[in-house]
């Protein structure tokens, strides 16, 4: 192609303030579970993803290298992007001391770029106004993306800016597996299912340690009718009628009502049904005995004479 050049770039070497600014960035100090580590402690960042297609490099068509031949480049345009973006957006006043970290996620084609933007989590910008920053030719003109050796023309039209879904990507996610998570702008946030306790932790905050609760320790956890059993499961429980009651609701031992054992008429001969909590009782007609009055009693006849 006439006038495509493959892409030649000097070392970078970077500020040492921005160096160190950019290692701690890059997780050194790392708390897991996409946490950064700020004077404060250890924090859920603020997370956004750009993607642009860079036109040229220092005035010539850009052509991205193969990385396999290309290695070395390849690492310097990274660090030469990573950290003229990082100055770009820290620029802006409302940016200042809020970028955490500028990483590129890829390269697609010639020279498109993916690129992760990390702000600290106590900062208000979102990817509105990371998109009118960026887009905005007074901060970013199109020759303006510059490290000092090298100048990048970016396509403005093609510069996309979104909320980065930490439900989606779970690496960035401290959500427990029993929990909910929900994105919101710039972060999420995490909730216990039901059945489950929230621990509170004070690293990664709520609904990141979720433990089962055991709801058959404690009546007042459980709906199980006073005549059942409670059994616990994971994130819930189980209620069973006792012997001598049913559920005739098909509330899962919720409502547990005593049976009435003398409609089957288990008394025989003659016996009368008597129907009490959970049992019942028979009362026999004379000349039986026995749970259900099937023993006939024994009679014995004596004769006694009596000679003069």
């Amino acid at each position: 192609m006439q006038g495509a050049t493959a892409i030649t770039v000097k070392p970078f070497v970077p500020h040492q303030t921005n160096v160190q600014r950019m290692r701690f960035a890059k997780g050194l100090c790392s708390c897991g579970h996409g946490r950064i580590r700020t004077e404060e402690g250890c924090q859920i960042p603020r997370r956004f993803d750009m993607w642009f297609q860079i036109t040229d490099v220092n005035g010539s068509l850009a052509l991205y290298p193969d990385p396999n031949t290309f290695k070395s480049s390849d690492e310097i345009i990274r660090g030469e992007l990573e950290y003229a973006i990082f100055h770009r957006l820290s620029r802006w006043e409302i940016f200042v001391d809020s970028v955490f970290s500028v990483k590129i996620k890829s390269f697609n084609g010639s020279l498109g770029v993916e690129i992760q933007i990390v702000l600290d989590a106590g900062s208000t910008p979102d990817d509105v106004m990371i998109y009118d920053l960026m887009t905005d030719y007074v901060f970013f003109a199109e020759e303006d993306l510059s490290s000092g050796y090298t100048s990048y023309t970016v396509d403005v039209n093609s510069i996309v800016v979104q909320d980065l879904d930490e439900c989606d990507e779970m690496e960035y996610s401290a959500c427990s597996v029993y929990s909910t998570c929900n994105n919101t702008i710039g972060s999420y946030q995490c909730t216990c299912l039901p059945g489950f306790g929230d621990q509170g932790d004070p690293t990664d905050g709520q609904g990141t340690v979720c433990s089962d609760i055991d709801e058959c320790s404690n009546s007042s956890l459980n709906e199980c009718s006073l005549f059942a059993g409670c059994t616990n499961t994971v994130g819930g429980y189980n209620c069973v009628c006792l012997s001598g009651y049913v559920d005739s609701t098909g509330s899962s031992g919720r409502l547990c009502a005593d049976i009435n054992e003398c409609i089957s008429q288990p008394c025989f001969n003659g016996g009368t049904c008597r129907n009490l909590e959970d049992r019942f009782t028979c009362e026999c007609a004379p000349g039986y005995e026995g749970q259900n009055c099937k023993i006939g009693k024994s009679t014995f006849c004596i004769t006694i004479i009596l000679i003069s």
